[in-house]
């Protein structure tokens, strides 16, 4: 592993890109141009180099992985089957694993594993033992795996999620065969409307400034930009992706038959003390089902 160079902030941020991007160019694994736009993206968007590679389709996280793992040596894990204790994750905030893209896996003694997808990150590595005080032991894994671990493992509405997940295991109707009646009654079941609430509650909570769900082939996204920043929150079962659109239209007052142009509405709920918050509605068809942003 490289020696720390102590800096911190926006200048970090550009070191730990300029060594990863270094030692990918020396690889011939991306070119210097799709250096200078990766940069580019991740000044733009935040996060870290390795995610805005990776967001650009410049590597695959397979083999960004093992490229990183053939120059450092170190162990490749998937961070979503560790169990961190609740006194390991209170060792980092959530802030500073969020932002350095980091999560605490176990405490040995004095030695703290950490996963990342960056061993050249040294300003996330830096600032972790100085706030520990602890050895850090890095192993390596995905950043979007990182990404999903660290909103499972810190985020109190993650739980929530997970319960509503359990009562949809039932078998719901797929888009394509179901009718309108049967549409509805989804968009009416206890477990939909519990889900699409706790989405809501946990954007608020999170103080996001938008909800974006994403529909794709076999798989549905659901991000929030904070602080600028869109982060991953979770991923509903496919199946579900009309039923969630359909409750979601139903509390903007959409018309829930119509799936081929775009509808805009309002969303009107009550938060603490009786304090009414407003969601603006965008929905845009897609190849993949109906788009959908909250603001």
């Amino acid at each position: 592993m490289p020696e720390a160079d102590g800096q911190t902030g926006g200048a970090d941020r550009s070191t730990a890109a300029s060594r990863l991007g270094d030692l990918l160019v020396k690889r011939a694994v991306i070119t210097a141009d799709q250096l200078s736009a990766a940069a580019s993206d991740q000044r733009r968007h935040g996060g870290q180099f390795a995610a805005a590679l990776v967001r650009l389709g410049m590597i695959s996280e397979d083999d960004l992985i093992q490229c990183l793992h053939n120059q450092y040596r170190v162990p490749v894990i998937d961070p979503m089957t560790a169990q961190p204790t609740e006194e390991v994750l209170r060792l980092i905030p959530h802030a500073i694993a969020r932002r350095h893209e980091i999560l605490p896996i176990a405490l040995t003694g004095s030695t703290l594993t950490l996963a990342t997808a960056d061993p050249s990150n040294l300003a996330g590595l830096n600032e972790v033992k100085f706030l520990t005080g602890c050895d850090i032991r890095v192993v390596l894994a995905t950043p979007r795996a990182i990404e999903k671990a660290i909103q499972k493992h810190y985020s109190a509405s993650a739980k929530a999620y997970e319960e509503v997940f359990a009562k949809l295991e039932g078998e719901t109707p797929k888009a394509t065969d179901i009718d309108l009646d049967q549409l509805q009654r989804a968009s009416e079941e206890a477990p939909v409307v519990k889900l699409v609430s706790t989405l809501m509650n946990d954007a608020v909570e999170k103080r996001a400034s938008d909800i974006h769900l994403e529909p794709y082939e076999s798989r549905l996204r659901v991000r929030f930009r904070i602080d600028g920043v869109l982060q991953e929150i979770m991923e509903p079962p496919a199946r579900l992706k009309a039923a969630i659109v359909s409750r979601i239209k139903v509390m903007a007052s959409l018309d829930i038959a119509e799936r081929r142009t775009p509808q805009d509405g309002v969303i009107k709920v009550q938060w603490n003390g009786g304090k009414e918050i407003n969601f603006r509605v965008s929905i845009l068809p897609t190849a993949f089902g109906e788009k959908v942003v909250l603001r």
